[in-house]
């Protein structure tokens, strides 16, 4: 997948990203640094899908962390957010 395509399905919420460069090793004279870019996009619950994106601006890696939230705190959170959303 490419970026644009991945950003469409996730959406606009990135938390972060981070680019890196790697020299390639100095036997090889002839070959090109290796730049990746690592995005991430959270919920309001903490959970974040992290992408890595290669030189090409397509998908090499990807991962899922999940929250650290205990299942009462993910209810309280959640029910605190509906409330909310109905009397503002």
């Amino acid at each position: 997948m490419s970026d644009e395509q991945v950003r469409e399905m996730l959406g606009p919420r990135m938390v972060s990203v981070a680019v890196t460069v790697e020299t390639p090793s100095a036997w090889d004279e002839d070959a090109k640094p290796i730049r990746t870019t690592d995005a991430g996009w959270g919920d309001e619950d903490s959970n974040i899908i992290y992408v890595t994106f290669g030189t090409t601006n397509c998908v090499t890696a990807k991962r899922f962390s999940p929250t650290e939230f205990s299942f009462l705190e993910l209810m309280k959170r959640r029910i605190e957010r509906r409330i909310r959303a109905l009397w503002p």
